[in-house]
């Protein structure tokens, strides 16, 4: 959803055309993508494309986009715009190296994708459907409150530095329960699972698939690999296997 999109109404009219400084991500789901492939008949030539274009072109300069010029038409009442939906199938406008290894990894065999998507660590999020068994998800955060409040004190957020160590563990401890001594927070997994694992002395039992930093950081591992096509285990299986 990068560059020129519109707002169509029930009969596929174009109502609106929007460039990127008129872009609002919180309306995308009512956007569509320009694909930048446009007919114009000789009559709509003559009469709207080429007066505004030369217009246009006199007043503001020649480097601009051509879709400006139909921006400017579609704010007339009898412009006659309309949309030609691409329900199904793939397609990728490629102007830039990132924008060709996002359609790389689109329109490859399924072995060259999944070597393309594994590079991708960390974000599976763009690919729905895709699992990511490596990924430490807590179903139960955020709740409704704290995302409300995010979003609420989200400007302030992006451009305050984060607070500290001492300030964390109080608020964690305070929303726990806990005495502040008995909380330890931290920048993510990584940063709390080595002290964690350094410290048992015994060997640890461990998932796979699973987050591989757990195994890296353990003095010894002992692995449980969960079988059949959904990686599926339950918590018999694994109090039987390790108990051995």
């Amino acid at each position: 959803m990068d560059g020129t999109v519109v707002l169509l109404d029930e009969q596929d009219n174009i109502t609106k055309f929007l460039t990127r400084k008129d872009f609002r991500f919180c309306d995308i789901h009512s956007y569509y993508k320009t694909v930048n492939i446009y007919k114009f008949s000789r009559e709509f030539s003559v009469t709207h494309y080429v007066p505004f274009l030369e217009a246009y072109s006199k007043a503001l300069g020649n480097n601009e986009y051509y879709e400006q010029v139909l921006k400017v038409i579609s704010l007339l009442d009898d412009h006659d715009l309309k949309a030609s939906r691409v329900e199904n199938g793939f397609w990728y406008e490629i102007d830039d190296e990132q924008d060709l290894d996002i359609a790389e990894s689109i329109f490859t065999d399924s072995q060259s994708r999944l070597a393309r998507l594994s590079e991708r660590y960390g974000g599976y999020w763009r690919y729905p459907g895709l699992l990511d068994f490596c990924y430490l998800v807590n179903p139960y955060f955020p709740n409704e409150r704290l995302m409300g409040e995010i979003k609420a004190s989200f400007e302030q957020l992006a451009t305050s530095y984060p607070s500290g160590l001492d300030v964390n563990n109080l608020l964690a401890a305070k929303s726990l329960g806990l005495d502040r001594q008995q909380v330890l927070t931290g920048n993510g997994a990584s940063e709390l699972i080595k002290p964690l694992m350094k410290s048992f002395q015994q060997p640890v039992g461990v998932l796979r698939p699973s987050f591989e930093e757990y195994a890296d950081c353990a003095r010894e591992v002992i692995p449980y690999t969960c079988g059949g096509d959904h990686f599926s285990c339950t918590a018999q299986d694994l109090m039987d296997f390790f108990r051995r």
